[in-house]
């Protein structure tokens, strides 16, 4: 996996109830713990199953430990089993830093049955295969994921400075950057109709409140499109998400923690 990573999945767990007494568990929280630290890793943890979607929950994150507790309890029939998805945003972290989730130990999981409100007995039935899954951030070919529209935006004609986004980058620790890029993309369906270059110029990246590269050059699906060059309708084949992208020269640091982006730039007459 890699920082920029959203929605990421990143360990999973099955929770069966037994249906000797017939009766149903609410499940109340469950404590995960990782093999190195969560903080300032990991993002938006959530909760997630097949069958019904987003479990609600509040996650907390703290050091090792990531805590899920269920406002209104999570609750499991008698005789049935679910397999929890736990994902995240990847905010931040060094190569190769691990993400190991698994049950320590019984306590970790606390619940009681619907008609009793007795605690429920936890065991955790392997110890020799309890971990989720082990997965590793990566160095290089980082990404950082946001996604605006100006699609509901009435933007004039042979206007300045036009605001185009803004993204916060979280990382770790600092991180050497010599490029970065910034994709765009219509959302018209089968063909590109318009080519960005001819509506937009002066696109100008600022990081952390400073401007560090402009440019009016518009890279699409590995054809560079300069500015003044002929309208061109791209086959629909060409179309995806990362299509079009303006490329900054940057060759500097972004600081550890969080790093503010913006994207301004002109429309043409």
């Amino acid at each position: 996996m890699y920082i920029g990573d959203t929605n990421k999945l990143i360990g999973r767990f099955t929770l069966s109830v037994s249906s000797t007494n017939n009766r149903n568990v609410i499940v109340d929280s469950v404590r995960l713990r990782s093999t190195e630290s969560l903080q300032g890793v990991i993002n938006n943890v959530k909760l997630e199953v097949v069958s019904g979607g987003m479990i609600p929950a509040t996650a907390y994150v703290n050091g090792k430990y990531v805590t899920f507790v269920f406002a209104s309890g999570y609750v499991i029939p008698y005789g049935n089993v679910r397999t929890i998805y736990v994902k995240a945003d990847v905010v931040g972290g060094d190569a190769n830093d691990k993400i190991e989730l698994y049950l320590e130990d019984a306590s970790d999981l606390m619940a009681h049955e619907d008609s009793t409100a007795m605690l429920s007995l936890n065991s955790i039935k392997s110890s020799t295969n309890y971990y989720s899954s082990l997965y590793c951030i990566k160095e290089g070919l980082n990404q950082i994921s946001r996604t605006d529209t100006i699609s509901n935006m009435n933007v004039p004609t042979n206007e300045q400075i036009v605001f185009g986004l803004q993204a916060n980058v979280n990382v770790k620790s600092a991180v050497n950057v010599d490029k970065v890029r910034v994709y765009v993309q219509d959302d018209n369906g089968t063909t590109l109709s318009y080519n960005p270059t001819m509506d937009i110029e002066n696109v100008r990246l600022f990081v952390n409140g400073v401007l560090v590269d402009t440019t009016s050059t518009v890279n699409c699906a590995g054809v560079t499109y300069n500015a003044g060059t002929p309208f061109a309708v791209i086959p629909a084949s060409l179309l995806a998400p990362t299509a079009c992208y303006y490329e900054f020269n940057y060759y500097n640091q972004l600081n550890a923690g969080a790093n503010a982006m913006e994207v301004r730039f002109d429309t043409k007459v």
